[in-house]
């Protein structure tokens, strides 16, 4: 019945090789998801060249459900296996399910440090239902660093500076530094972001700040602004891929 719902061909219709073909994918993907990642889905049509109808008969052959071995990473020369595995929905020991892997793929893409994500399955020898997949990743530049000098008649020189990481040491962290410094504001910050501090996928940042501002509105005006703010911020993943952040706090 539940195959019954994927069918986009019904008696009476005109014969269409694009819905069956679609229909075909269709109950691929729905058994793939439960672990039978070869099934095979085969039309067979008798015509009737007499009264112009084709009689067709949908040959699903599940075969064994397949299971997974090993998962390993190729092309990955920063990023830290810990970095990559959590981000898999696909486990070892579990039934291979395309939408397991697809959705492993999608969260890896996902990560800034990471360029594409090619997969392959390779069959192990002797055993007919068990597999290892390999997650081809292609990695790109995490960090970025930039600065600047300028002049103005009112702060004299100016200076700035920035640096990020989305990925340091490999650990999947974000890192960012930030410098401003004028003759009447200074301002430096610096924070981090762990997105996985527990299991759950649960995030946290902590940022530090300094800021030095003078009041120059005014020749005779000698107002100084000094602050610190410490910030902290947690982050709850939901089930649309986003995530949710709770109000920081500053001190």
């Amino acid at each position: 019945a539940e195959i019954q719902k994927l069918l986009l061909i019904h008696s009476g219709e005109t014969y269409s090789q694009k819905n069956i073909s679609a229909t075909q994918e269709a109950i691929k993907n729905r058994l793939g998801a439960e672990g039978f990642y070869f099934a095979k889905v085969e039309p067979v049509p008798t015509t009737d060249d007499a009264t112009k109808v084709v009689n067709l008969v949908l040959f699903v052959d599940p075969g064994n459900r397949v299971y997974v071995r090993h998962i390993n990473f190729t092309g990955t020369t920063r990023s830290n296996d810990e970095t990559l595995r959590r981000e898999l929905r696909q486990l070892e020991g579990s039934w291979l399910s395309n939408v397991a892997i697809e959705r492993s793929k999608q969260r890896l893409q996902r990560e800034p440090f990471v360029e594409s994500v090619e997969i392959s399955t390779t069959p192990v020898p002797g055993a007919p239902d068990l597999v290892d997949v390999a997650f081809a990743v292609k990695e790109r530049p995490s960090a970025t660093i930039g600065g600047g000098i300028g002049y103005s008649a009112s702060q004299k020189f100016v200076l700035n500076g920035n640096f990020s990481d989305s990925d340091f040491f490999g650990n999947g962290d974000y890192v960012a530094v930030n410098l401003d410094s004028g003759r009447y504001n200074k301002v430096y910050s610096v924070s981090t972001t762990d997105p996985y501090r527990t299991v759950d996928g649960i995030s946290r940042t902590i940022s530090l700040s300094y800021r030095d501002s003078t009041q120059f509105t005014s020749e005779t005006s000698a107002f100084d602004s000094k602050n610190v703010a410490l910030g902290l911020t947690y982050g709850y993943p939901d089930r649309k891929s986003t995530r949710l952040n709770s109000s920081h706090i500053t001190i």
